[in-house]
């Protein structure tokens, strides 16, 4: 099913020429491309078919292609998922430094700053799935710094699958069964914003939320068709 209303990707332009729409919006819930020159500001509004509003704390505007997350900035919004639902989250991000133990992507809370699902990197620096800051699923990839990289997680039933880069090999998985039914979403910070190891340093792009698993060629189709801006 495609969300009505929405017929096209306002932000697929290269060399000032208006190319296709280069993403699927099959059950888009959140686009936020936030290097967007319309996304500078704060409240920022989704650029999707629920025009979610955003809440950014510090993470500087940095066109055409990303945020800065300088290791105490987040973006926060209502969750546009329900309880227990299958989705796909996706971000462009890089990381400029090690200096922090815990950097989460993505996170779903219970708007108190609980239970969290999402991914991040670990204390061993690699990138993995993980539940409430606590519970880590298993992991080898150790990203490059100042390297940008696509992250693509699914959660279906109790399962939690990471890839990158548009591969159809999962880095990181974890099956369990946490409250997944938060109503906040927030992008570079982890389950706790007081806690400063919680929060990215680094840098982030386009993010997408689908209520549906996505497949290994319409994730493959993102990386390849949005590679350009980040390299």
């Amino acid at each position: 099913m495609i969300s009505p209303g929405v017929t096209k990707n306002i932000w697929s332009v290269k060399n000032g020429l208006v190319r296709r729409r280069n993403f699927s919006i099959d059950r888009l819930q959140l686009y936020l491309p936030l290097g967007h020159p319309e996304l500078s500001g704060s409240p920022i509004v989704s650029k999707d078919i629920n025009a979610v509003s955003c809440t950014v704390t510090g993470a500087v505007h940095a066109p055409p292609t990303s945020r800065t997350f300088s290791g105490d900035d987040y973006i926060s919004f209502t969750s546009p998922l329900a309880a227990g639902d299958t989705f796909t989250a996706i971000a462009w991000f890089k990381q400029t430094t090690r200096a922090d133990s815990r950097i989460f992507m993505f996170n779903i809370t219970d708007g108190a700053g609980t239970q969290g699902m999402g991914f991040g990197i670990d204390t061993s620096n690699q990138l993995r799935v993980v539940y409430d800051g606590v519970v880590w699923g298993n992991g080898t990839t150790v990203p490059d710094l100042a390297t940008w990289y696509l992250g693509m997680m699914t959660r279906v039933a109790d399962v939690s699958n990471l890839y990158i880069n548009g591969s159809a090999s999962v880095i990181s998985t974890l099956d369990n069964t946490p409250q997944d039914g938060g109503t906040e979403i927030r992008i570079g910070v982890g389950s706790n914003a007081t806690i400063p190891t919680y929060f990215l340093k680094g840098a982030v792009g386009e993010v997408w939320f689908y209520n549906r698993a996505l497949g290994a060629g319409e994730w493959a189709g993102i990386y390849n068709n949005t590679l350009w801006r980040y390299v």
